[in-house]
């Protein structure tokens, strides 16, 4: 289904859109896949046998699980008005149009494959109970009672591996490389051995698209085992989002100037921390700010923009939720002009644990003299540490800190020190906090 309420911020949109089966057949057409002849009926429809053969499929254009297919005489096929079918009928939706009968054996029968982008994740093959009427012959509709559809609840259904239809399945979702999970119905004639395609059939990630992580299940109705439970082919997690429109970079240096300073901030401890991104000062270029989303913060890590990966507006506020660990984590602002021209400028939040040193190196000083060089040991704590000197009468700082050090010790000459000093060691924590 398309996005109703999602707005991502670039990219291209792949997602799901039900088309009607006719729609889907035209563009079947145009990449050279077979599928059985068509026509939408009409008022003024009248069908010629010697053409469509003795007997027709009359379907609805917007219909699933196989409700309201029928096999009907090929002369007897007439339009009936849209106010004439039931309220819950699929031709109060859609019209119906008929298509040449495939006989596909004794029991009707179908593969459907499922694809991602092209590539086959599973194929399995649907056949009608075999305790149903079987159609003897390819048009031995007289007797009656003869079902043309496969997909029952007292269907059979078993994996199958047959290449062609897997390619035949391939090779059909090149026809909507903007839906990502597709489903394919695919019938053999069982006298030719040709292959048609009958429909396509999308998934509906509409629910999930402000969701950070979703996963898909595929239920495998022919394993007994798991006909109720189901089981899971993959997980599938989003990586990036992509959007609408056409984006072009930089245009030329004439586009938009997106600025965005890096930010650092402490956590705390079992709170949730939010920081404020400041993108206000970002100029437009030449061509000034579109109508809508001129700026969109976009985030990949652990911290989100209210539940979403992305934000837009001159400021926001990317939350990062307890437990976050320290890091270096980017943030990406886009800057769009008013002729699609943009730019991208990435910067980092570092975060910082906000948890002081395990030990308190000023507890282990001590001092010794050796000659003229006076020494202070601490044990070390693996923290960078400033040492300080000050005079006890004058509580001044006499020698500035030495460099933040990680060794165990300092020395000094003698005639460096005043006879009275007060010595203090520091250890600055992640967060520039000095503990002494």
């Amino acid at each position: 289904m398309p996005i109703k309420k999602f707005v991502p911020p670039r990219g291209r949109i792949c997602q799901g859109f039900e088309f009607p089966k006719t729609a889907q057949y035209e563009r079947l057409k145009v990449i050279g896949i077979s599928v059985p002849e068509w026509a939408e009926i009409g008022p003024d429809t009248r069908l010629d046998p010697g053409e469509w053969g003795p007997y027709v499929v009359v379907k609805p254009d917007l219909g699933r699980k196989g409700a309201e297919i029928r096999i009907k005489r090929t002369e007897r096929v007439r339009y009936k008005p849209e106010a004439d079918y039931p309220e819950d009928h699929p031709a109060r939706k859609a019209p119906m149009f008929a298509q040449k009968f495939v006989y596909t054996g004794r029991w009707p029968s179908n593969y459907r494959i499922v694809t991602l982008f092209g590539k086959t994740l599973m194929c399995w093959l649907c056949e009608a109970d075999h305790g149903l009427p079987p159609l003897e012959e390819r048009y031995a509709f007289g007797g009656g009672g003869v079902t043309i559809v496969s997909n029952k609840k007292t269907s059979h259904y078993s994996l199958a591996s047959d290449q062609d239809v897997m390619a035949l399945a391939e090779k059909t979702h090149a026809a909507f490389p903007d839906q990502p999970l597709l489903g394919t119905d695919v019938i053999r004639d069982a006298e030719t051995g040709e292959l048609f395609v009958l429909e396509t059939v999308e998934v509906d990630l509409t629910d999930q698209a402000l969701l950070l992580d979703v996963q898909l299940r595929f239920r495998a109705l022919f394993d007994p085992l798991v006909f109720e439970a189901g089981w899971w082919v993959d997980d599938l997690r989003v990586e990036d989002v992509w959007t609408f429109g056409t984006c072009r970079s930089g245009c030329d240096g004439a586009g938009p100037s997106p600025r965005l300073l890096d930010v650092e901030l402490c956590g705390t401890p079992g709170m949730p921390t939010v920081v404020l991104l400041d993108g206000s000062s970002s100029l437009p270029g030449v061509n000034g700010w579109p109508s809508e989303l001129p700026l969109i913060f976009t985030h990949d890590g652990p911290g989100h923009f209210d539940g979403a990966r992305f934000a837009a507006g001159e400021m926001v506020e990317l939350t990062f939720p307890p437990g976050t660990p320290a890091g270096i984590y980017p943030v990406t602002l886009t800057a769009r002009d008013s002729i699609g021209c943009t730019n991208q400028i990435t910067t980092t939040v570092s975060l910082f644990s906000g948890l002081p040193p395990a030990e308190r190196p000023g507890d282990s000083l001590r001092v010794s003299r050796l000659h003229d060089e006076i020494t202070f040991r601490w044990m070390p704590t693996g923290e960078p540490l400033a040492v300080h000197v000050h005079d006890v009468a004058s509580t001044v700082t006499l020698i500035a800190p030495r460099e933040l050090t990680t060794e165990p010790s300092v020395t000094w000459f003698d005639e460096e020190l005043p006879r009275l000093t007060f010595v203090r060691l520091q250890a600055i924590d992640s967060c520039g906090v000095s503990v002494p």
